[in-house]
């Protein structure tokens, strides 16, 4: 049976939709207290902050969220027969009492799976609602859902809440970093054009700790997306995940920021590539 994979983005949640860009992902706020008012109208009632000092939060934090994600929505029928994949961005209003209100599709991929991240948006349970001055603030929040379904009928496997030791490159983080500043080599038209940004790749990591059905499915030129799954394709073997002392398959998904150093950034909260 075929499944679907979500992606939480950490900046698309965070700053609407000013990016996509992290993507969501792992997950800040930047302020401006400004009130932007939902209707152009008038009159209105109330002011919808864009970007408030404090944003909501899914009670249980962004784990809760997917996995309320991954619980709820259904891959529509027609869609995996036809092998319709894509990510569909909604946006919905959290009020200050936490409920969610309004829904919209702000990046469409198809009826069906606009309409079913649409359903499942509108199911969501309260949030700790976004605050501005201390004072709880009706707020847009952005949530890009991606349906995606593995080339070789495969479905990439969502990490799965009771996992005890997530995947792990040997070495940790740190050393993973290593091994892609060591091996990547930022593509010279890139560098020429000044294209800098984020390419996230996602990829299995088997009970033995082996990588496989490595993708790109965030990028932001194909130059970039390319030299990421290349140098990919040479990782090592990892640690693999466990449930009960037991190795499973999962999913390990790793953002890389490529970027120029004479061009001045916000954030870069993730592995980070300097062109040379």
């Amino acid at each position: 049976m075929k499944h679907v994979q979500f992606m939480i983005n950490s900046l698309a949640v965070v700053k609407m939709a000013v990016l996509v860009g992290l993507m969501a992902v792992s997950f800040s706020a930047m302020a401006s207290g400004n009130g932007v008012y939902a209707h152009d109208r008038d009159t209105v009632s109330e002011e919808i902050f864009i970007n408030p000092y404090q944003m909501p939060q899914f009670r249980g934090g962004e784990t809760a969220l997917l996995k309320f994600l991954q619980d709820n929505i259904q891959y529509p029928p027609q869609a995996v027969k036809d092998k319709v994949q894509g990510r569909v961005v909604v946006q919905f209003l959290v009020d200050p009492s936490g409920c969610v209100g309004e829904v919209n599709v702000v990046r469409s991929v198809r009826e069906d799976l606009d309409a079913e991240a649409v359903r499942v948006a509108k199911m969501l349970p309260k949030f700790y609602p976004g605050r501005c001055n201390g004072k709880a603030v009706s707020v847009w929040y952005t949530l890009p859902v991606t349906f995606a379904l593995d080339g070789d009928d495969v479905p990439i496997k969502p990490i799965d809440k009771d996992v005890e030791e997530k995947a792990e490159f040997p070495g940790g983080e740190a050393a993973l970093e290593q091994f892609l500043k060591d091996n990547i080599k930022y593509p010279s038209k890139a560098v020429k054009n000044k294209i800098e940004g984020r390419v996230k790749v996602e990829f299995l990591v088997g009970k033995t700790g082996k990588v496989s059905h490595i993708r790109v499915v965030e990028s932001v030129d194909k130059d970039l997306a390319r030299e990421a799954l290349r140098v990919c394709k040479l990782l090592p073997d990892f640690k693999p995940a466990t449930v009960n002392g037991e190795p499973v398959e999962v999913r390990f998904s790793l953002p890389i920021s490529f970027r120029i150093p004479s061009i001045k950034h916000q954030y870069l909260n993730h592995v980070r590539i300097e062109a040379k």
